[in-house]
């Protein structure tokens, strides 16, 4: 048995904490606050806060929802969902102050310290009236995301970007991501074309100071408002932009 003192003459030794290794650059470290996953089949209302501060330089607490069609609506109040729909509040969401809220899916971080989803939604809807805020939102589903009229998305605050932003995901679908931070860089692998849009119904509001992602297999359709600084992204075989013009 030697000493510290006595190994450190024995050659030149690095000397790291498990909070700035190198080799975690880009990967979950011991100061970032962790993730809540949450599921259900009907209802989910939510009154609460999201308690999940990080260490100093740390990443704020994330928030993922699972679900196979998932509706963000104003209130629960008086709705009954159909069979095989959640329904979430608006508010609860908001209120949770996650930075990172993904709705219609479940991540993690492979070995290159890319995010995996794993897209459990068919359908997202935001209905009328429903407004989400935060620094960081990303809807994901196999077949279609909507944003009906009167809803809205924001994205305010403050995120830290010290985690990669890049998102990998398989399959059709459709990916929207509004963030105050940098542009992610969506990687989508066997894709067919046959199903995933995005529409942004007239009368929508879809508003970003950072970065916003727009990505659909199929079609994309944007005729609501869209106020959106920073970085854009759109891909899709078909976009369509505005309102047709009668003629």
């Amino acid at each position: 048995m030697r000493s510290a003192s006595q190994v450190a003459k024995l050659g030149r030794l690095a000397t790291y904490s498990a909070t700035d290794f190198p080799g975690l650059t880009g990967q979950a470290r011991p100061q970032d606050a962790g993730v809540l996953q949450l599921d259900a089949s009907r209802s989910l209302r939510l009154g609460g806060a999201f308690q999940a501060l990080a260490a100093a330089q740390g990443r704020q607490g994330r928030v993922e929802v699972a679900g196979a069609n998932l509706t963000v609506v104003p209130t629960l109040q008086g709705v009954t969902p159909p069979a095989g729909s959640l329904f979430i509040e608006a508010a609860g969401l908001n209120a949770l102050g996650a930075q990172t809220l993904l709705l219609g899916a479940t991540s993690h971080l492979d070995a290159q310290g890319q995010r995996r989803l794993n897209v459990t939604a068919s359908h997202l809807t935001i209905a009328g009236g429903a407004a989400l805020s935060g620094p960081e939102i990303v809807l994901a589903a196999s077949d279609s995301i909507t944003l009906a009229e009167g809803a809205s998305l924001l994205s305010v605050g403050t995120i830290d970007d010290q985690l990669s932003n890049d998102l990998q995901v398989n399959g059709d679908g459709a990916l929207l991501r509004v963030s105050t931070g940098a542009l992610a860089t969506l990687v989508r692998t066997g894709q067919t074309g046959v199903t995933g849009s995005v529409q942004v119904e007239t009368g929508a509001r879809l508003s970003s100071v950072g970065s916003t992602l727009l990505d659909a297999s199929a079609q994309m359709s944007l005729a609501g408002q869209l106020n959106l600084g920073g970085s854009l992204s759109l891909a899709a075989p078909r976009i369509s932009l505005g309102e047709p013009v009668a003629t």
